[in-house]
C-alpha cells in the first residue's frame, strides 16, 4: 500500500530531514510513525502528500511511484489520502454536515449521494445528532471526530493522521485512538504521526520510530486496544 525505497530529502538549507528510509506498509496496517521534534515525521507526511518530492529514492502508494509525479495529477491522487491534522482545519461557516459535505462536492457527488454518504460518516464518528452544529459549539474531541469524518467520507484507502491527538485532553486523545481504532478494522490503512508514546502504548499497533531522519526502530507490537478495558 505505502513503500518507501532509499528514501532521502535534503532541504536547500542543507538539512538532511529523511535519510535513507526504507519501509512496507501494507493495505489495512495500522502503523505509528514516532520520534522527537526534527527526526523527520513532517517531512515523511509531506513526501506521503507529494508536498514535497523525494531528493533520493522512491515512493509508491498503492503500486504507483508518486515522486515526480505532473502538478495537475497530484489533486486526483490525493483523493486516495485522508488526512486528519492536529488543529482540525474545520470550515467555522459551515455546519458539521457542511463541513463533512465539502469533500463530497469537490468530486461531483450528486445531492442524494452527499446525504447518505455525509449521514452514514457522522453516524459512524457518533456524531449523527450534532450534524446541524457548527465547529465553535463543538468540543475539541468533536470537532476532530468531523474532521475523520471529512477525511474519511470519500472513502479513501489511506487516512493519515498527523498528531490528531495533539490538542485534546488525555481522555479525549483515547477516544480519538479508539474510533481510529475502529475505522482500520473496517479496512482503511491507518497511519498515526504522534509523539504520545502512552498513546502508542495503548493500542500495540506497530511503530516505526524515526531519529535525526533515520529509521532507528521498526517494531510489530502486536495486539490491539480492548475497548472492554
Amino acid at each position: 500500500m505505502i513503500a518507501m525505497d532509499n528514501v532521502s530529502k535534503q532541504y536547500q538549507t542543507g538539512v538532511d530531514a529523511l535519510k535513507r528510509v526504507t519501509l512496507r506498509i501494507e493495505k489495512g496496517e495500522f502503523v505509528f510513525v514516532v520520534g522527537k521534534s526534527g527526526s523527520g515525521k513532517s517531512t515523511f507526511i509531506k513526501l506521503l502528500l507529494r508536498e514535497l518530492d523525494p531528493s533520493e529514492g522512491k515512493i509508491y502508494i498503492a503500486g504507483r511511484l508518486v515522486n515526480n509525479m505532473k502538478r495537475k495529477q497530484v489533486p486526483l491522487y490525493r483523493r486516495n489520502i485522508g488526512v486528519v491534522f492536529q488543529d482540525f482545519r474545520l470550515l467555522k461557516d459551515k455546519t458539521v454536515f457542511e463541513n463533512v459535505a465539502f469533500a463530497q462536492r469537490i468530486i461531483g457527488r450528486t445531492k442524494k449521494e452527499i446525504i447518505r454518504n455525509v449521514t452514514t460518516m457522522l453516524t459512524i464518528v457518533g456524531l449523527n445528532d450534532k450534524a446541524d452544529v457548527y465547529p465553535d459549539e463543538l468540543s475539541g474531541g468533536e470537532q476532530q471526530r468531523v474532521a475523520i469524518a471529512r477525511a474519511l467520507v470519500n472513502q479513501p484507502p489511506i487516512l493519515l493522521a498527523d498528531e490528531p491527538t495533539g490538542n485534546l485532553d488525555p481522555q479525549t486523545a483515547k477516544s480519538i485512538m479508539v474510533l481510529l481504532n475502529q475505522l482500520n478494522k473496517m479496512g482503511t490503512t491507518v497511519v498515526v504521526v504522534t509523539h504520545n508514546d502512552e498513546l502508542v502504548d495503548m493500542l500495540k499497533k506497530r511503530v516505526i520510530r524515526l531519529d535525526g531522519g533515520a529509521v532507528v526502530n521498526d517494531k510489530e507490537k502486536g495486539g490491539y486496544y480492548d475497548e472492554g478495558n
